[in-house]
């Protein structure tokens, strides 16, 4: 994907050079805890990780300061979100999804649906999905830690 802007934010492919930021901000909190890359434990882990599935990852570099603020999966039509900077109100995602939800549909014209998975309890993300016009479709699982919690599955169509 070319890179692309937005108002605070430069939108790009993720690489290992990311992980940094990433381990810095959210490694423990999140993909750990959460569990929503579950087989990354370490910085050489995540580095692999992302110099692997890079195509598929996409990260909001703060034009300011140069820093990782978002961190964003899409893999088959399923999008995966996650804040990575300190202030969840700066407006970061929201900015980032924008830009990404027009590119995914211009890139792919088969593209008919997004699909994302959200743990109940996380009403700001849910809240977002719903101001981009996403849709409450249906109760699922997804893994979080070494179980599987419910879901909230929302859809967007073109």
């Amino acid at each position: 994907m070319r890179e692309l802007d937005s108002k605070n934010l430069m939108i790009r492919n993720a690489n290992s050079m990311d992980a940094g930021d990433l381990i810095d901000s959210f490694m423990d909190k999140l993909i750990v805890e959460e569990c929503a890359f579950p087989l990354i434990k370490n910085s050489s882990e995540l580095k692999k990780f992302l110099d692997t599935y890079k195509k598929n990852l996409y990260v909001g570099v703060n034009k300011r300061n140069f820093k990782v603020e978002t961190l964003v999966s899409f893999i088959k039509g399923e999008i995966n979100f996650f804040t990575v900077s300190e202030d969840q109100n700066s407006g970061f995602m929201k900015e980032t999804l924008s830009v990404l939800l027009k590119e995914f549909f211009l890139l792919d014209s088969n593209l008919v649906k997004i699909v994302g998975t959200i743990f109940p309890s996380n009403s700001i993300a849910i809240k977002l999905l719903e101001d981009f016009g996403f849709k409450y479709e249906k109760e699922t699982k997804k893994i979080k830690g070494k179980g599987v919690e419910k879901a909230l599955s929302y859809s967007l169509l073109r």
